[in-house]
């Protein structure tokens, strides 16, 4: 089988520059919490996101530019993978965010960004580490710190789970039922716990 055929020309450049940033809000979520069975994806678009009953993701906030996501090949022997990465910088100590750091430390989880770059509503939504999700990979606290960054974590496709494809694409048919369906996974106002056995919970 030959997974890489070209089928398409390709116009790579648009009317105006692009922009490479994302915003300064992630969605991230347990990737143990996906309900697969009920998502739809096709030709690497999600459709639609599932959890499984009583989960849900959670929005993290931080200031402009305090997140960077990124992409790369691992050129393999026998197959080509992917690695997704999401990086982001924390501006404020308090204790809830030392004991969700903690969490993260432990979890697998999956994170949806917001592209800055709005030229193609479908693909304005990604998903990074839909197959296999992502483990935090560094964790840095430097008092030295001169741009007030108080914390900086990476999670990471994982060397021993990789991602067979670019993050996909999130597109529920338009941008706004798209931006409906992250809402509707997240819990809003809910508080969060330390989840010390590598998960983001809901307090009781």
């Amino acid at each position: 089988m030959n997974c890489g055929s070209l089928t398409k020309s390709l116009t790579l450049n648009g009317c105006k520059a692009s922009i490479a940033q994302i915003s300064n809000e992630i969605v991230i979520m347990n990737f143990d919490d996906i309900d697969k069975s009920g998502c739809d994806v096709d030709e690497n678009v999600l459709a639609e996101l599932v959890l499984k009953s009583g989960k849900q993701a959670y929005r993290y906030v931080s200031a402009r530019n305090a997140f960077e996501s990124s992409t790369s090949l691992n050129s393999g022997t026998y197959v080509n993978t992917f690695k997704h990465q999401i990086l982001g910088r924390i501006f404020l100590r308090t204790q809830e965010v030392k004991d969700q750091l903690i969490a993260l430390s432990n979890a697998k989880v999956v994170v949806i960004v917001k592209n800055l770059d709005t030229a193609n509503d479908e693909t304005v939504y990604e998903v990074f580490g839909w197959d296999s999700g992502m483990v935090m990979s560094d964790l840095t606290q430097a008092s030295t710190d001169g741009d007030g960054v108080l914390y900086s974590f990476t999670v990471a496709t994982d060397d021993s789970s990789t991602e067979s494809q670019l993050p996909l694409s999130f597109y529920a048919g338009s941008l706004a039922e798209t931006e409906t369906a992250i809402e509707a996974l997240i819990a809003s106002d809910t508080e969060v716990a330390d989840g010390s056995d590598g998960t983001i919970k809901e307090v009781d």
